[in-house]
């Protein structure tokens, strides 16, 4: 039986559970003061430890000068000393790996991309600043064209790009105040497994940002949006690495498939069903259990597609993955069948069910024929969705999850199965409501990267191509 409270259900869990966890995070993010007093607590006890050595040396020194031999319990209260001088060396150093990790690596590439991305952005305003500058010199009349021209040229230019840092900075410091809960270091980790290095970078990295945050143009940065900062949103940074580069390098193969140019209008869907295509149902729960808006699905701002568009998107590209991986796996059409369900029924309860306006209906074909072009791409591109080995993984860490217990992770494992899993146990009807599974999920998906750490560089993962 298909659950047609789904939706609600989901959302009134997740944000439940966030406002608990609010003044949690806030009360014990970690503070940069209390870690720098405990690291200078701990060189105290180095500097200390280091002190009772050196006045161990200094009383040999004595007994050599003296033709005194050294005593032995001297000579082993020394070597404990050093041991202990070692041991807290290695402590610090510890808690200052933990500290750099923790931290936005604003260096190298970033650094330099960014730097690049903001000159080229102020170029234009500060032109015409100078004009300005020249005019004032001049003392030549001001008149209304002059204001419409400053602030069509430069107020409106200057605020997005104010807006645009702001958000970065504000992400940057999110992060590093681990207010995340440090998921995004594991969005990080998740990006690799679907980026070429060679052609997008090596160092692209997450931060956090809000649902409705200023749309970012800045290399490198990809940003994870609310409504959830846990690793339920991890699926979402696939349709966000669109924009990063997939998008441009595909742009001639889908302009031969679809007849004509990609315009950017197009954008939306195209993410949405990559994404899609890249994550599998994780994807498809993520953005329709969470994000899209049932009571306004046909709403859309500028090129952004209706809420209705998108779930269509997402479950056409699930159905073309159905057609070609079914016997991989049946549960491709079973999610579709879910979400659809859950979809038109949060509709319904939201007053919003309907005919479709018709600026919605039209988009219809349009997406139809775009998520058919990528798929076709995608698959002369990029290796199979998952293997049936991969699939029978999933199955297992769904089962290990809604049991509550922990085995060893399979051989080969990646993040992305670990996402498909936990939300196929999240939205399983057997699971109870009162099991919330964030903290199990994330310590699995954890565990995953350090078996990842360990494995050879250069392997691929069971299931996955690199574009």
């Amino acid at each position: 039986m298909t659950d047609k409270r789904l939706l609600l259900r989901i959302r009134a869990e997740s944000l439940r559970s966030n406002l608990d966890k609010l003044n949690d995070v806030l009360t014990n993010a970690p503070c940069r003061q209390r870690q720098l007093s405990f690291l200078v607590g701990e060189l105290d006890r180095v500097l200390d430890s280091a002190r009772q050595v050196k006045r161990s040396i200094d009383a040999w020194t004595e007994d050599v000068q003296d033709d005194r031999p050294p005593q032995a319990d001297s000579l082993a209260q020394a070597e404990t000393q050093i041991k202990t001088v070692l041991a807290d060396v290695r402590e610090v150093k510890k808690q200052l790996q933990e500290i750099k990790k923790m931290c936005f690596p604003v260096e190298g590439p970033i650094v330099s991309e960014v730097s690049t991305d903001l000159k080229k952005e102020i170029d234009e305003p500060l032109m015409q600043l100078e004009n300005v500058r020249n005019l004032l010199m001049d003392k030549r009349p001001i008149g209304v064209d002059f204001w419409n021209q400053f602030y069509h040229k430069v107020a409106v230019p200057s605020q997005k790009i104010f807006s645009e840092y702001i958000d970065l900075l504000g992400g940057i410091a999110l992060r590093d105040a681990q207010f995340d809960a440090g998921i995004c270091q594991v969005a990080d980790e998740l990006i690799r497994t679907f980026q070429s290095t060679r052609k997008y970078g090596e160092q692209l990295r997450v931060i956090p940002a809000g649902n409705e945050a200023v749309k970012m143009t800045l290399a490198r940065i990809i940003r994870l949006r609310f409504p959830e900062w846990t690793i339920w949103a991890l699926p979402f940074t696939a349709h966000e690495f669109w924009d990063m580069g997939p998008n441009n390098h595909l742009q001639g193969w889908l302009a031969n498939e679809i007849k004509g140019a990609v315009e950017q209008r197009d954008q939306g869907c195209l993410a949405d069903a990559f994404a899609t295509y890249m994550m599998g149902p994780a994807y498809a729960y993520a953005t329709i259990v969470l994000l899209l808006a049932p009571h306004m699905p046909f709403e859309s701002r500028g090129d952004r597609p209706a809420d209705d568009v998108r779930a269509h998107v997402i479950l056409a590209m699930l159905k073309q993955m159905q057609t070609k991986y079914g016997a991989l796996s049946p549960m491709y059409d079973d999610v579709c069948q879910q979400l659809a369900v859950a979809w038109n029924a949060a509709k319904e309860q939201a007053g919003a069910a309907g005919d479709q306006p018709a600026h919605v209906a039209d988009d219809i074909p349009r997406a139809d024929i775009l998520v058919t072009a990528l798929w076709k791409v995608l698959e002369k591109n990029v290796s199979a969705p998952m293997t049936l080995e991969a699939w029978a993984q999933v199955n297992h860490l769904k089962k290990d999850l809604l049991a509550g217990s922990s085995s060893d992770l399979p051989p080969g494992i990646e993040l992305r199965q670990v996402l498909n899993a936990a939300w196929l146990a999240r939205v399983d009807p057997q699971r109870d409501p009162k099991m919330d599974l964030t903290n199990a999920a994330e310590d699995l998906a954890r565990k995953t990267i350090r078996s990842q750490a360990k494995a050879a560089p250069g392997g691929f993962l069971p299931g996955r191509g690199l574009l």
